[in-house]
């Protein structure tokens, strides 16, 4: 009788090592629900105020009560079935649609920003790593230089200057202009590394260009620690671009943005305190799903660090 040996399973790929460990983290696939959740709310903004009737700019004055200041009508900040987040006090303006254009503003701030700064750090970091000498040089002390900036006083001035643009692209460059550098460092951290393994050595031996070299065998290399700064920085764009909003400085009206209702509605907490709780839920629930997200991803790419 003849028995038929058993063939060992073969070994699973990086990738699907930190797949796995990443299903299994709770507090990241949670944080990633939300992140789909929200982004889904976001995009479909046009159509939920379709059907609810009230744009974010629809004044409906039967929801205010003037004789009371213009406070809303009914319980929790006007909340009834035509305004299911309750509305803005002396406009009437439904919240609902308020806050989920201004996660639209948000959103398209923070992805904008990070896939410029991704590109950009990522290109010059590679060519200071790889290339070394004057080009990682000029490219080491430009990034010395805008480091070495106040960036949020430097933004706050910019965009108070320069006003007859538009906002968004305003914000987007000028987040781009400080965010690229740290991405930068990094990848050249870790291209001075990657740069001697033997397979690397192998390509430039065997004649492959520049280009190629660092395209199909540096680049891989950097996926994972691109990929995890990448989804940390979306909420640090996120809220700077609700700070700046709140100073006066970045999302002007009337386009909506989670900085900006949370700047309006401070006097009006002590009195309706659900025109300033649902902005900054809505803020707050973004942060903190995108950073549990991006500490899942780090977790999973690198359990080394976890366990440390």
């Amino acid at each position: 009788m003849t028995t038929t040996p058993i063939e060992a399973a073969p070994p699973r790929s990086p990738g699907r090592l930190a797949l796995a460990r990443l299903r299994a983290d709770r507090p990241a696939m949670a944080g990633l629900v939300i992140v789909a959740v929200l982004v889904a709310l976001s995009a479909l903004a046009p159509l939920i105020t379709w059907w609810t009737g009230w744009a974010p700019e629809t004044f409906d004055k039967s929801a205010i009560d003037p004789d009371l200041g213009g406070l809303p009508r009914g319980a929790w900040g006007g909340v009834s079935a035509e305004h299911l987040l309750g509305v803005e006090p002396v406009t009437g303006r439904d919240l609902l649609a308020r806050v989920l254009y201004g996660g639209q503003v948000s959103l398209l701030v923070a992805l904008a920003a990070t896939a410029i700064t991704m590109v950009t750090g990522l290109a010059l970091g590679l060519l200071a790593g790889y290339l070394g000498g004057w080009v990682d040089t000029v490219i080491s002390r430009l990034i010395d230089l805008l480091m070495s900036f106040p960036s949020l006083i430097f933004m706050i001035a910019v965009l108070s200057v320069v006003r007859d643009v538009n906002r968004l692209v305003l914000l987007v460059t000028v987040m781009a202009v400080f965010g690229w550098t740290v991405i930068a460092r990094i990848a050249r951290g870790q291209v001075l590394t990657l740069k001697h393994r033997e397979y690397v050595e192998a390509a430039r031996v065997g004649g492959a260009m520049t280009g190629h070299v660092l395209r199909k065998e540096v680049l891989p290399g950097l996926t994972a620690p691109i990929l995890v700064y990448a989804t940390q920085s979306i909420p640090a764009y996120i809220g700077a671009e609700a700070a700046l909003s709140f100073l006066g400085v970045g999302v002007r009206p009337p386009t909506p943005s989670w900085g900006q209702m949370i700047n309006n509605a401070r006097g009006w907490f002590m009195t309706d305190p659900m025109y300033l709780a649902v902005p900054c839920f809505f803020l707050g629930l973004t942060v903190l799903a995108f950073t549990l997200l991006g500490d899942g991803l780090r977790d999973a790419f690198d359990p080394k660090e976890e366990a440390s």
